[in-house]
């Protein structure tokens, strides 16, 4: 079964650092025919060699310069650039024949809101998924998160993330090896919060402090079947709970952990 793995999340989450190590682990623990997209135009360097890159079609500082553009807008051009060169992009490897690969992990911009979000982003999706068994890994960045409206902000990026794309979205707390209060965001997107387990994110005032139990309501409503796990691109934690995690989203046979 080969499987596509659409790594996302705000910029900095650590997608790329992510992705390497992951790369590396599936080379050394399952030798595993694995490739790698950059679907990045904006990337200046990367920690992993990819299979494609779209940077060989252009790149953001082209972008920039040929349409006089800022980097925001930029950026929002060049995700309509990927959506009008996807014919070419899928008769390079990996995608010309996906069934050489066992998975295809793809890199996407860290302004996810110009790639994943736009119609671009929507179609480019689809038509990965057309070819394969395609999945979001969408990446929760542990050292953003100060209070619980952090969280919660964080964790329904990703559940509109789903809404959006009609593809399974499985949620990986990233940067486990310098969070804060890991245990209390591992219960908040695991349905097992409580007020004393989240007592340490509940610095929040105002209209959010107002809110909360409105929002702890629509935080259950939009949980998912899929459990979050913690991973580390430095230490290498978590990496195992992450493949199965990807590809519990196609296997009935449900928690392979």
């Amino acid at each position: 079964m080969v499987v596509i793995a659409v790594f996302t999340g705000v910029a900095g989450s650590g997608k790329s650092s992510l992705i390497a190590s992951y790369y590396r682990w599936l080379k050394k623990k399952l030798v595993t025919r694995v490739a790698i997209v950059n679907l990045d135009p904006g990337a200046e360097v990367l920690q992993y060699k990819p299979v494609f890159d779209i940077r060989e079609l252009f790149t953001l500082e082209d972008v920039m310069k040929k349409y006089n553009l800022g980097p925001n807008g930029a950026f929002i051009k060049a995700a309509e650039l990927v959506g009008e060169s996807l014919e070419t992009i899928l008769s390079r490897r990996p995608f010309d024949d996906v069934s050489k690969w066992d998975i295809v992990l793809v890199d996407t911009p860290g302004q996810l809101e110009a790639f994943i979000l736009r119609p671009a982003g929507s179609k480019v999706l689809s038509e990965l998924s057309r070819l394969a068994n395609t999945v979001i890994v969408y990446l929760i960045d542990s050292s953003a998160i100060d209070n619980l409206i952090d969280a919660i902000t964080l964790w329904l990026l990703g559940f509109l993330i789903q809404v959006k794309t009609g593809l399974d979205v499985v949620p990986v707390i990233s940067k486990s090896d310098i969070a804060r209060n890991i245990e209390a965001l591992k219960a908040l997107v695991d349905k097992r919060f409580s007020v004393r387990e989240l007592e340490p994110l509940l610095a929040i005032r105002g209209l959010a402090a107002d809110l909360l139990s409105d929002f702890m309501s629509l935080l259950d409503k939009t949980q998912g079947a899929f459990r979050a796990v913690a991973v580390s691109a430095v230490t290498g934690e978590g990496l195992e709970d992450l493949h199965f995690l990807v590809h519990e989203a196609f296997c009935g046979c449900g928690d392979l952990t």
